[in-house]
C-alpha cells in the first residue's frame, strides 16, 4: 500500500475511534431502558431530524442508487426528487401521535391497539427484516473499503461490525443519534464539495451534463427488473407508510409533539438536497464515460494530485482501479459515483470520503441495531417471557440484545460474502417483501379507531402472502408487486369492520363473498402476469411454467377461504379489548406535558450540541492540518488547498452553529442540575 493509501486508512481509523469515543462518553447518560431506547424523551428535535435523514443512507446510496442514475438518467433523478414526500407525510400525519404513545419500541403500542398476536408477528418480522438488511449493508461497505484500500473484505466485515456494535452497545439511542449528526457533518461536507467539483469535469458544467442526457423515459431494465412509472408511484406510496410507521423511534424520543413534527420536516428538507449531492456525480460519470466498463478502467489521474510513474500516489491509484474492477466485474455502473470521486478528490480526502461512506452505512446500522434491540427486549422478551420487567431490567436486556444482534449481523454478512449473493437484489427483495404489510397496520393503527383490534394480524398475513406470490412466484416487476401488497393490506383494514358485522348478521353473504374473493385474487394475479408479458414484449404465456399457475391458484383459494375464519376471529373480541383501544386513543388525545415528561430537555439540548459542536470544529481543524502536512510532503498540488479549505470550512461552520445553539440553550436553562430522565412520564403501550 502506498503512502496515500496509508494516509486514507489513518483518516478512517481516526473517524472510527471518534465514533467509539462518543459511545463511551454518552454511556454516562443512561439510567434505564427509557434512556437506552428513547433518550429519556430529551433528544433535541434537530438531532432527531438529522438522525432520520442519516438512517436512510447506506453504501447502497453510492453504489446501487448511483448505478440507477447512471443507467436511467432523468428517471433516477426524478426518483431522488420524490424522496422528501414520505418524510413530509410522516411529519404531518403520525409524528405527533407517535410522541403521544409514550412507548419505547415501535411495536410496543400494537399490543394494546391490535393485540398480542399482532405485536409478536410485527416484532419477529421487523427483527428479521432489520437483521437481514443490516448484514447486506455491512457487506456492501466492507467490500467497497476493501477494494479502495486493498484490505481483506472478511477482516473488514468483522472489524466494521464490531465498531458499530461497540458504540451502539455503550451509548444506546443517545450514541446512535449523536453519532448520526457527526456522520452527517462528514457526509455533507464531503458531498457538498464533490458535487460542484464533478461539474467542473464536464465542458459547459451543468449545461453540458443536461444537454448530454437523453430525454426522460419511464421504461428501464436494471438487473432484469423493470423500472417504470408504476414503480415510482408505488414506491412513493409505500415510502409514505414506511416512514410514517418506521420512524416512530425518532418521533417519540423528543420532548413534545411540536418537536416531533419539526424533526420530520427537517428530514424532508434535507432530502431536498439529495438530487444535487448524490444525483449529480453519477450523471457526470454518464457524461464522461458512456460505457460502464470505462468507469473502472479510466486512467485519468486525480485533478489535484501530483502524477507521474514515480509518484507514490500513481501506484496507489493503480491498486484502487484494480480493486474497483474486481469489485464490480458484472455491474461496473455501480462505481459511477466512486469513479468521479477518484477523479476530483486529492489524497487524504479520499479517506474522508470513505469515512463519509462508512458514516452513511453506520448511521443506518446503528439505528436498526437499537430499534431491533428495543423490539426484542420490550416486545418479545417482556411480551412473552418477563412481563414484569422494569426499566432497569429493560436496560440490561436491551444491552444484551444489542450485543446478540450485532454479532448476528456480522456473522450473516460473512455468510453473504461466502455465498457471493448479489447485494442489490437481496436489499430490494427484503425491503419490498416486508415493508408494506408491516408498515400499513402500524401507521393506520395510530390514526383510525374504527379498525377492529384483531384486524392487524390478518392484514399482515394477507399482504405478505399476496406480495410473496406476486414477487417470488409470478416475478412481477417492482411497481405492480408493490401495488398488490399495498392494496391487499389496505383492503383488509378498510373492510374489516364491515366484514365483522357481515359475519354476525348475514353470514351466508360472507360465504358468497369468500368465493368471490378467490376469483378476484385469481383474476388480479392473471391480469398482472399478462401485463408483465406485455411490458416485456412476450406475445403469450406459453413459456410460463405450469407450476406457477398452480401456486397462483392455490394461493387465491387459501386467501379467499381464510376470510370466514378471519371474521370469526375478529368477532371473539370482548369488551375488555374494546376498552383497551378506547384507553389507547384517549392517550393519543392527551397532549404531552413537557414539564413532567421531559423536564431536562433544554439542558440536554445544550449539552448535546456543545459536544457535537466541539467535535465538528475539531474535525475541521484536523482536515486543515492534514492538508498542510500533505502539501509539505508533496502529496497534493497547491490547487488542492481550496478543496480542503471548503470541506474544513463547512465542518467548522456547522460546528459553530451547534456551539452557538448550545450556549443559548444553556443560558436559558440556567445552572440547574440534571433531573432523572423521564421522571413522572405517563407510560404507554402496555395492557
Amino acid at each position: 500500500m502506498g503512502g496515500a493509501g496509508t494516509l486514507d486508512v489513518a483518516v478512517v481509523l481516526v473517524y472510527l475511534v471518534l465514533m467509539v469515543g462518543m459511545g463511551v462518553l454518552l454511556s454516562r447518560w443512561l439510567k434505564g431502558g427509557r434512556d437506552y431506547f428513547a433518550g429519556g424523551r430529551n433528544i433535541p428535535w434537530a438531532v432527531s431530524g438529522i438522525s432520520i435523514y442519516m438512517t436512510n443512507f447506506s453504501a447502497w446510496t453510492f453504489t446501487g442508487a448511483a448505478a440507477m442514475l447512471y443507467a436511467t438518467g432523468w428517471y433516477g433523478f426524478l426518483w431522488m426528487c420524490l424522496l422528501p414526500v414520505g418524510y413530509a407525510f410522516a411529519a404531518l400525519v403520525t409524528a405527533a401521535r407517535w410522541r403521544r404513545t409514550r412507548v419505547i419500541s415501535p411495536v410496543e403500542y400494537t399490543r394494546t391497539r391490535f393485540g398480542k398476536d399482532t405485536q409478536q408477528a410485527l416484532g419477529w418480522l421487523y427483527s428479521a427484516a432489520y437483521i437481514l438488511a443490516c448484514a447486506v449493508q455491512l457487506l456492501a461497505i466492507s467490500r467497497i473499503m476493501g477494494a479502495l484500500l486493498d484490505l481483506n473484505v472478511r477482516a473488514l466485515i468483522v472489524f466494521n461490525g464490531l465498531v458499530v456494535l461497540a458504540y451502539t452497545f455503550l451509548g444506546g439511542v443517545w450514541a446512535v443519534a449523536m453519532t448520526d449528526v457527526l456522520q452527517f457533518v462528514i457526509l455533507f461536507s464531503v458531498t457538498a464539495v464533490i458535487a460542484p467539483l464533478s461539474l467542473g469535469l464536464v465542458k459547459g458544467g451543468l449545461g453540458g451534463v443536461v444537454s448530454s442526457l437523453p430525454p426522460l423515459s419511464f421504461h428501464h431494465v436494471i438487473e432484469g427488473r423493470l423500472f417504470d412509472l408504476h414503480y415510482l408511484a408505488a414506491l412513493t406510496i409505500s415510502q409514505c407508510f414506511g416512514v410514517a410507521a418506521g420512524m416512530g423511534p425518532r418521533f417519540y424520543c423528543v420532548k413534545d409533539e411540536r418537536s416531533a413534527r419539526k424533526a420530520g420536516f427537517l428530514a424532508a428538507g434535507l432530502f431536498l438536497l439529495s438530487p444535487l449531492l448524490f444525483g449529480l456525480p453519477p450523471l457526470v460519470a454518464r457524461t464522461l464515460w458512456s460505457q460502464p466498463k470505462a468507469l473502472v478502467a479510466a486512467e485519468e489521474s486525480p485533478a489535484h494530485t501530483p502524477s507521474g510513474p514515480d509518484h507514490p500516489y500513481s501506484g496507489e491509484m493503480k491498486t484502487v482501479r484494480a480493486g474497483l474492477a474486481a469489485l464490480a466485474p458484472e455491474h461496473p455502473e455501480e462505481m459511477a459515483f466512486i469513479a468521479v470521486v477518484l477523479r476530483v478528490l486529492p489524497a487524504g480526502l479520499l479517506g474522508l470520503f470513505l469515512a463519509a461512506m462508512f458514516a452513511a452505512t453506520m448511521s443506518s446500522l446503528d439505528s436498526f441495531y437499537n430499534i431491533t434491540a428495543a423490539i426484542v427486549s420490550r416486545d418479545i422478551v417482556k411480551g412473552l417471557f418477563l412481563p414484569r420487567l422494569d426499566d432497569k431490567g429493560t436496560l440490561r436486556v436491551g444491552m444484551a440484545a444489542t450485543m446478540g444482534i450485532g454479532l448476528t449481523v456480522t456473522a450473516l454478512a460473512l455468510l453473504y460474502d461466502l455465498a457471493g449473493r448479489n447485494v442489490f437484489g437481496i436489499m430490494v427483495q427484503i425491503l419490498l417483501l416486508f415493508q408494506a404489510p408491516t408498515s400499513i397496520p402500524v401507521a393506520l393503527g395510530l390514526l383510525f379507531k374504527v379498525i377492529p383490534r384483531r384486524a392487524g394480524i390478518f392484514s399482515i398475513a394477507w399482504g405478505f402472502a399476496a406480495g410473496f406470490i406476486a414477487q417470488v412466484v409470478l416475478k412481477w416487476s417492482l411497481g405492480p408487486q408493490t401495488y398488490m401488497s399495498l392494496g391487499t393490506t389496505l383492503a383488509v383494514l378498510v373492510s374489516a369492520r364491515f366484514l365483522q358485522g357481515e359475519y354476525k348478521y348475514t353470514r351466508h353473504i360472507l360465504y358468497i363473498r369468500s368465493i368471490v374473493t378467490i376469483g378476484t385474487f385469481a383474476s388480479l394475479f392473471y391480469l398482472g402476469t399478462m401485463y408483465q408479458y406485455q411490458q416485456w414484449g412476450i406475445p403469450d404465456a406459453a413459456s410460463f411454467p405450469p407450476w406457477r399457475w398452480y401456486v397462483m391458484g392455490l394461493g387465491s383459494i387459501v386467501l379467499g377461504l381464510s376470510l370466514v375464519p378471519f371474521c370469526r376471529y375478529m368477532n371473539r373480541e370482548d369488551k375488555r379489548e374494546a376498552a383497551l383501544v378506547e384507553r389507547f386513543f384517549r392517550r393519543l388525545a392527551t397532549p404531552v406535558d413537557t414539564s413532567r415528561e421531559a423536564p431536562a430537555a433544554r439542558r440536554y439540548f445544550g449539552l448535546s450540541f456543545g459536544i457535537l459542536g466541539i467535535a465538528s470544529v475539531s474535525l475541521g481543524i484536523m482536515v486543515l492540518l492534514g492538508a498542510l502536512a500533505l502539501l509539505l510532503l508533496d502529496m497534493v498540488k497547491h490547487s488542492a488547498l481550496p478543496v480542503f479549505l471548503a470541506v474544513a470550512s463547512l465542518q467548522i461552520l456547522l460546528g459553530g452553529i451547534m456551539l452557538f445553539s448550545a450556549r443559548r440553550a444553556l443560558e436559558r436553562n440556567g445552572a440547574q442540575d440534571l433531573p432523572p430522565a423521564g421522571r413522572g412520564e405517563v407510560t404507554g403501550g402496555e395492557e
